[in-house]
């Protein structure tokens, strides 16, 4: 099944309508798309949000599966996440993104900002963060968790390093997502295999133009998870 579980629509930060979305991803050979619109705590929208999305899902029933999330920004470093409780109480799909590396003295280390710094001390900063995922049991997927990677500077042939992430992935009570919006070239293909049953895949569009632009790598890597799996 050819599935995108990461989507913006005109709720947050996207261009297009939910219809817009859904239709184009049935006309590309999605088979279960999730919304995940960016939110914080003082998003009003959820109530709306999801009442459409539902009416929607019963409308594409027969051509597509569409389920409600949202995707919420790490805080700090024991795993709270800038989510409204609306988001919660209704129990929505909840994916976790560290856009910006929280610290532990309730500062932010932007993307802009990681050269500013020894790479010894980003590295740690990031793995203590990505930690953190593993305190908040109401995420159920970190989103693109390596895009700050090529900014910080690893590559594929950090082996000891990805030994690491790998370890931390294990702890996880979560999924994690292969986004194929951002450079993944820097991840052994080890590790994917090795993670394979903790693997979404999803797009991260944010108009109908993006989902069309990179649906073909989305079926590549689908079918790449697919084959890790088999093999396992």
């Amino acid at each position: 099944m050819l599935q995108d579980m990461h989507l913006h629509s005109k709720y947050s930060d996207g261009i297009n309508t939910p219809v817009e979305m859904i239709e184009t991803a049935i006309s590309v050979g999605i088979e279960k798309m999730c919304f995940t619109d960016h939110v914080w705590r003082t998003s009003t929208w959820i109530p709306q949000y999801v009442d459409e999305l539902l009416r929607l899902s019963e409308r594409y029933a027969d051509k597509i599966e569409i389920l409600c999330g949202v995707e919420a920004k790490l805080l700090d470093c024991q795993g709270h996440l800038d989510v409204p409780d609306e988001a919660l109480d209704r129990h929505l799909r909840i994916v976790g993104a560290m856009h910006r590396i929280p610290l532990e003295n309730g500062e932010f280390l932007r993307r802009s900002e990681i050269s500013n710094y020894a790479s010894d001390y980003v590295r740690e900063a990031w793995l203590k963060a990505f930690q953190a995922f593993k305190y908040n049991a109401q995420v159920e997927c970190v989103a693109h968790p390596f895009s700050l990677f090529s900014t910080i500077g690893i590559s594929v042939k950090d082996d000891s390093w990805w030994e690491t992430v790998s370890k931390e992935v294990s702890l996880l009570p979560c999924m994690i997502e292969y986004n194929v919006k951002y450079d993944n070239t820097m991840v052994p293909e080890w590790f994917w295999k090795r993670h394979s049953d903790k693997i979404i895949t999803g797009t991260d569009s944010h108009s109908i133009e993006d989902m069309q632009i990179r649906v073909n790598e989305l079926r590549l890597v689908s079918k790449r998870i697919n084959r890790f799996l088999k093999e396992k």
